[in-house]
């Protein structure tokens, strides 16, 4: 017995095997494309493809994050790293290969840490800010950068920390430092007074 004469389980399907009909289907032309109009997803890439969309992408953050497109800039730089770490699984780890693609990374977030500084989103700053330090310990930019963070994130211990680390790789930016530490120092001098006068209300009632 076929599945014809004994059915299939489902009514609506048995009717429609019992019955045949032309099906109609219509289509919608929504965008015509030109050859070198279409933008291929990135699954679509080979890998020297996939690494020049990595470069596009760069600029085209760049260009967002000068217009203060702050938004748009840190979209294009986190497709730019998910391509880089997708390329980067393919490789064995430490290989020249996979350094390289490491490396290739690193103004990608420092980049992306900006975009986020400049929202107030402390807490992506620090934890970038440490993706870069993963792979160049002494990279000042970073330090500077996740020692800010760190103030705006209330950590003010790892924030000096930082700070102090800027000064003994790069001496000439101790300036700088001493400024955000003197701020620092206020901040801290601020909320102790703060917390003083919180526990005083407490302890008085």
């Amino acid at each position: 017995m076929t599945a014809h004469q004994h059915g299939i389980g489902h009514d609506d399907l048995n009717r429609l095997m019992s019955n045949p009909a032309d099906l109609e289907f219509t289509i919608e032309l929504v965008k015509v494309e030109e050859p070198n109009e279409y933008q291929k997803e990135s699954w679509q890439m080979n890998e020297l493809e996939q690494v020049d969309r990595v470069h596009e992408l760069k600029e085209l953050g760049n260009a967002e994050y000068k217009s203060s497109n702050h938004e748009a800039a840190s979209k294009m730089y986190a497709e730019a790293i998910g391509i880089l770490e997708r390329l980067m699984i393919k490789e064995k780890p430490q290989s020249e290969e996979w350094n390289d693609l490491n490396k290739m990374k690193i103004p990608l977030l420092s980049n992306y840490s900006q975009c986020m500084m400049a929202k107030g989103d402390f807490y992506a700053v620090i934890e970038h800010c440490t993706s870069v330090l993963k792979i160049e310990p002494d990279n000042v930019k970073a330090l500077f950068r996740r020692a800010k963070a760190h103030i705006g994130a209330w950590n003010p211990t790892e924030a000096r920390a930082d700070f102090e680390r800027v000064v003994k790789l790069d001496h000439g930016l101790a300036a700088s430092v001493k400024k955000e530490i003197d701020v620092l120092d206020q901040l801290i001098k601020s909320k102790d007074g703060t917390d003083k006068q919180l526990f005083k209300g407490m302890f008085s009632k």
